[in-house]
C-alpha cells in the first residue's frame, strides 16, 4: 500500500495511506516512532488549577484539622476506596481540597474547569497525564503523548492498575492519592459513574472526591466513606471563629474596625451569627470591609443568610435604570452559560451592545461574583460560585422571603430560562436550523 508524508507550513505532518488523508500523525523519538490517529501531548493534556487557586484565596485557608484528619483515617483504615464529601454549596468543599491538592500534591481535577458533558473527555484526560507523569508510565512518558483512547473510562482504570504496579516495584506501600472536586458539576457517560470514575480500584489506590447533595452516579466496589459537611457542625464555626479573628487583623479591615470604632469582638459574632455557617458569605462581606464598600458599621443590618444577602445586593442592583435593557440580559446569560465567556460573546449572547464601560462593570463592579481567567482570547468571565448560579436559576427556598424578594426571584428565574433559550436558538440557526435537520 503506497505511503506518503508530508509537512505543512505549521509543521504538522500528514500522512497519505492508500489514498486516505491522516491528519492525525506525530513522528517523535530517536527511532521515528509514528503515531497515527488521535493524540495530545501531555502537557497539553492537563488542566493547570491555579485558576481555582487563586479564587478560593489559599493564602487565607484557616483550620479544617479535624476535616483532614477524617480524610487520613479513610486512607489509613482502608486499602482502598473513596472518601467522599458532601455539603451544601458555599461550605467550603473546593477550598478545603485546594488546599490538601497544594500542600500533598495529589493528583486533581476540579470539574468547574471543565463542566458537564463536554468536560469527560478533558477530564479524564487530564488524570491520566498526571498519572503519566507522577508514575513514569512508558511509553507515554517517553513519547510525551497520550493516545486518543485516554478520553474513554476504561483507560484511566487500565492506567491506575499500570501505575499500582510500577508502584508496587519502586515505591512499596506509597498510596496513590486523586482528588476531584465538584461531582454534581460534571457528566456522566450512559451507563457508568459521574465523570467516568472507576467503580474498581488497584490496592492502595483512592479517590477523594465532592459534591453537593445531590443524586451523583458512583457505584463502588470496596470501601466508601461518605461524609456529610453541614453549616452548623461544631467543628465548621469554631473554624469560622478563627478565621474572623484572622481577619479582624488584615490592615484594610482592622483600619476600617479602628475608624468605626466597632470592637473586633462585635465584628466576630455579628458575621458568625449573620454567616449561618456559610462561608461565601463571609468571603463577600469580609471583601467588602477590605474594599471600603461597606462600614462595618452596617454589619447589624445585614441579611441572615446567603440567599437573603443575594437577594439584598441585586435588588440594589434592581433599582438602576439599565437594569432591563443590561444589567439583567448579562447576569442572566452567565447564569445560563457553562463556560468562562469573553465580554464580546457575553455581549452577543446577552443581546447587549459591548461597551467599554462593561469591562469595567465585570472587572470591578461585578468582580467579587465573578471568576476571571486569561485566555489567549482575552478575559473570560463566569459566575464565582455555583451558589448564585443556584439563586439566580430559582433553585433555593424562598419561603421566608419577603413578597419583593419573590418578585425578584421570580424575575431572575424568567430571565435565566430567556437566556438558555436564547443561546440555544443562536447554535440551532447557525447550525442550519432545526427545520432544515440541522445541516
Amino acid at each position: 500500500m503506497a505511503e506518503d508524508l508530508t509537512t505543512n507550513a505549521k509543521g504538522e505532518r500528514s500522512i497519505t495511506i492508500g489514498g486516505d488523508v491522516i491528519h492525525s500523525i506525530l513522528i517523535t523519538g530517536d527511532h521515528n516512532q509514528v503515531f497515527v490517529g488521535d493524540y495530545e501531548r501531555l502537557r497539553d493534556a492537563y488542566i493547570e488549577p491555579w485558576p481555582v487557586f487563586e479564587r478560593v484565596n489559599l493564602d487565607r485557608f484557616t483550620g479544617r484539622e479535624w476535616l483532614i484528619a477524617e480524610v487520613d483515617a479513610c486512607l489509613q483504615g482502608n486499602d482502598r476506596g473513596y472518601f467522599v464529601l458532601e455539603a451544601e454549596a458555599g461550605l467550603g468543599k473546593t477550598t478545603f481540597l485546594a488546599h490538601l491538592i497544594k500542600e500533598r500534591g495529589y493528583i486533581h481535577h476540579f470539574v468547574e474547569l471543565a463542566p458537564g458533558l463536554d468536560g469527560i473527555a478533558r477530564g479524564l484526560r487530564n488524570l491520566a497525564a498526571q498519572l503519566v507523569r507522577a508514575w513514569e508510565l512508558d511509553p507515554y512518558l517517553a513519547e510525551g503523548v497520550l493516545p486518543g483512547a485516554a478520553s474513554r473510562p476504561d483507560f484511566l482504570q487500565n492506567l491506575l492498575f499500570e501505575a499500582a504496579r510500577k508502584r508496587d516495584e519502586a515505591r512499596p506501600g506509597e498510596k496513590i492519592v486523586l482528588v476531584v472536586d465538584a461531582l454534581d458539576e460534571a457528566g456522566t457517560p450512559y451507563g457508568q459513574n459521574v465523570l467516568g470514575l472507576p467503580e474498581v480500584l488497584p490496592k492502595e489506590v483512592y479517590f477523594i472526591v465532592s459534591h453537593r447533595p445531590v443524586e451523583v452516579a458512583l457505584r463502588v466496589e470496596g470501601p466508601r466513606r461518605v461524609f456529610g459537611l453541614r453549616a452548623e457542625n461544631r467543628d465548621n464555626l469554631a473554624d469560622m471563629r478563627r478565621y474572623l479573628e484572622q481577619a479582624a487583623t488584615w490592615e484594610e479591615v482592622a483600619r476600617a474596625l479602628a475608624e468605626q470604632e466597632y470592637s473586633r469582638e462585635q465584628f466576630v459574632e455579628t458575621l458568625l451569627a449573620k454567616c449561618q455557617g456559610v462561608w461565601i458569605y463571609l468571603h463577600y462581606v469580609v471583601g467588602e470591609i477590605e474594599r471600603g464598600e461597606r462600614s462595618p458599621l452596617d454589619l447589624e443590618a445585614l441579611p441572615e443568610g446567603l440567599w437573603q444577602y443575594y437577594a439584598q445586593h441585586w435588588a440594589r442592583w434592581r433599582e438602576k435604570g439599565e437594569w432591563y435593557d443590561t444589567y439583567l440580559p448579562l447576569l442572566s446569560t452567565l447564569a445560563a452559560a457553562q463556560e468562562g465567556l469573553t465580554l464580546p460573546f457575553l455581549c452577543t449572547l446577552a443581546g447587549v451592545e459591548a461597551r467599554p464601560e462593561l469591562r469595567r462593570l465585570l472587572d470591578e463592579r461585578w468582580r467579587p461574583f465573578l471568576a476571571v481567567e486569561e485566555e489567549g482570547d482575552g478575559r473570560r468571565y463566569r459566575l464565582y460560585h455555583a451558589s448564585l448560579r443556584e439563586f439566580l436559576d430559582g433553585q433555593v427556598d424562598f419561603g421566608q422571603s419577603t413578597e419583593a424578594e419573590q418578585s425578584l426571584a421570580r424575575e431572575l428565574a424568567t430571565a435565566a430560562r430567556e437566556a438558555h433559550g436564547r443561546i440555544a436558538d443562536r447554535y440551532l440557526t447557525a447550525w442550519g436550523g432545526l427545520e432544515a435537520g440541522l445541516p
